[in-house]
């Protein structure tokens, strides 16, 4: 027997439960125990066979043993034969679950309700999407939580992990970005043997100094607050500058050195 949100799956060798007629495998309302109708693979002994084996991952229900037939949902069913027995495959039930994220002043506060019961849920964080780790074990299947180890300048990602079983399932993955507006300044008009002035809000930045005919002369760093870039290197003319903060172009436009 498994447990998927609010109901359970059982196999074995029985005709009934709770005087409903379903044989070998049944779906039961945890709430009050009784039949989910819309789930039996095999409604009389006449078909089918003694499930052995029970298996729930995220979309499906592995029924091993001795099956023989089942008799609906033919269009999902795919039998497989084993060494000793076939395996039957029916979808499982739709998932409710809810997730939301938005940043606060003490961190990035999360909101979730799903209909899992007797789960163990973990939240899971990804600074690239990909890779997940856990921030929070074992909450509440209704709640929130603040994730208070974040930084201005990143993008996280959060998903909510249910391990019930052997089957872990996973909700939809929210995103938020933690990119502040640039206040990007930049002399534009600086006078031989005066510096070039670049202020930045980033951590770190990049300016970029190219000639009318696209030829890069300065690749400068640049670090957060104001930075004084020196000219001596440059001739008097037109020049064309990028500078990039949070990994993105915050400006572009033209410099005049005189």
């Amino acid at each position: 027997m498994q447990t998927v949100g609010s109901q359970l799956y059982i196999g074995g060798d029985f005709g009934s439960v709770n005087g409903v007629t379903t044989s070998f495998a049944a779906a039961l309302n945890i709430t009050d125990a009784s039949i989910v109708a819309a789930w039996t693979p095999f409604p009389t002994r006449g078909l089918g066979g003694v499930v052995l084996s029970l298996m729930i991952n995220d979309k499906w229900i592995y029924l091993g043993g001795n099956q023989e037939a089942m008799t609906q949902n033919i269009n999902d069913a795919v039998l497989h034969l084993a060494t000793i027995a076939r395996v039957v495959f029916a979808v499982l039930p739709v998932q409710n679950i809810n997730l939301s994220v938005k940043n606060t002043a003490t961190g990035n506060l999360i909101n979730w309700q799903t209909n899992w019961i007797n789960a163990f849920i973990e939240i899971e964080r990804s600074t690239d999407g990909v890779h997940f780790s856990a921030v929070a074990f074992n909450v509440e299947a209704t709640g929130q939580f603040t994730d208070r180890a974040v930084r201005t300048g990143n993008t996280y990602y959060y998903r909510l992990k249910n391990t019930t079983g052997t089957g872990i399932t996973y909700s939809t993955v929210r995103s938020i970005s933690l990119i502040d507006e640039s206040e990007l300044f930049i002399s534009t008009l600086v006078r031989t043997n005066d510096p070039i002035k670049v202020r930045i809000t980033s951590k770190e930045g990049l300016l970029t100094i190219c000639t009318r005919s696209g030829q890069q002369v300065m690749r400068q760093t640049l670090k957060q607050g104001l930075n004084e870039i020196p000219t001596n290197r440059l001739s008097r003319g037109i020049y064309f500058y990028s500078v990039m903060e949070y990994g993105r172009n915050s400006g572009t436009g033209k410099l005049l050195l005189e």
